[in-house]
């Protein structure tokens, strides 16, 4: 189980890579940990889509870079 999933009480499935690249970056960590359910799900929906490590980064810099309203809707 991921170590932020277990602290925040929930259980995701993250892909590895995704897992890693949130760790490199503690800004979308937050932000990720801090968003509504159906966001965290169509961010890892994204990440598990990923074809590459940079289409990874790009994921999590876009989490890290958006506000929470960005995330809405």
């Amino acid at each position: 189980m991921n170590r932020t999933a277990e602290i925040l009480g929930e259980k995701w499935d993250l892909p590895l890579g995704f897992t890693m690249a949130l760790g490199e970056n503690p800004d979308a960590m937050l932000a990720f940990a801090s968003m509504p359910k159906k966001h965290r799900d169509r961010c890892i929906d994204r990440a598990r889509n990923a074809n590459s490590r940079c289409e990874m980064q790009r994921i999590v810099s876009d989490i890290a870079q958006k506000s929470f309203n960005d995330f809405i809707g």
